[in-house]
């Protein structure tokens, strides 16, 4: 996969990753929105105003807090649940 869209807004920000950049050609793709308020430079401080900052890290902290969000939810299906007839 690779990267198809960026958009930023004041907000949020959001991606596409797809297998081929024609939409109605792929057979794979992530869409991804995240808030901005939730982003951290990689220095660890709130990412705040985008518009001064280089897209690439922009969309490497949007990408991180994914991964931190996709690392939470693999841990709780990981938990074994008690299951009772």
């Amino acid at each position: 996969m690779k990267p198809i869209e960026t958009t930023i807004t004041a907000t949020t920000v959001r991606m596409r990753y797809a297998d081929k950049s024609d939409a109605a050609a792929a057979m794979e793709w992530v869409d991804i929105q995240v808030k901005i308020s939730d982003l951290q430079r990689s220095s660890g401080t709130p990412m705040g105003d985008t518009e001064r900052l280089p897209v690439a890290e922009v969309r490497r902290a949007a990408l991180h807090r994914v991964r931190e969000l996709l690392d939470a939810e693999i841990r709780r299906l990981s938990v074994p649940t008690s299951h009772t007839p």
